[in-house]
């Protein structure tokens, strides 16, 4: 929930200078933060489906991370990889990794309760972008020719 589809046309990421893993990757990429940053950069596809390219994937703002945030992203999707039995399990660690992610682009801890309000609205603009993307594929699709 949401339903995913993945392409077979993939994208390869690095760190030239090595000061990310894979585990802050992935944190960015399924925070809240993440999704909002690909639902506003990817384009439509046929079906109303989000379309992520490297060019997107380029253009992505990636916050400004500390190493200790770096490393608590890292603890954070280990310890949710592993306990993690469905994508429902990876709710619980999304939110401490939304902090994470808030507060770097704060440059500031933020609390738990501003966190969340953040999140709130991120999620609204997330709700917004793919109604609007929707209605448009939807508006394309009944048009005449």
């Amino acid at each position: 929930e949401p339903p995913v589809l993945i392409d077979a046309n993939f994208s390869t990421l690095w760190c030239e200078d090595g000061s990310w893993c894979a585990e802050t990757v992935f944190a960015i990429l399924n925070s809240t933060w993440g999704e909002l940053c690909m639902e506003s950069l990817g384009a439509t596809l046929g079906g109303g489906a989000l379309k992520l390219e490297a060019t997107h994937l380029r253009q992505l703002p990636l916050p400004k991370l500390s190493s200790s945030q770096k490393e608590d992203l890292r603890c954070l999707v280990r310890e949710a990889l592993q306990s993690a039995h469905a994508v429902t399990d990876l709710r619980y660690h999304r939110s401490k990794i939304d902090r994470v992610v808030i507060s770097s682009l704060s440059q500031r801890q933020v609390s738990v309760d501003e966190a969340e309000a953040v999140v709130e609205t991120f999620a609204q603009l997330i709700r917004s972008l793919r109604a609007n993307r929707r209605r448009t594929h939807n508006y394309e699709s009944t048009a005449e020719p």
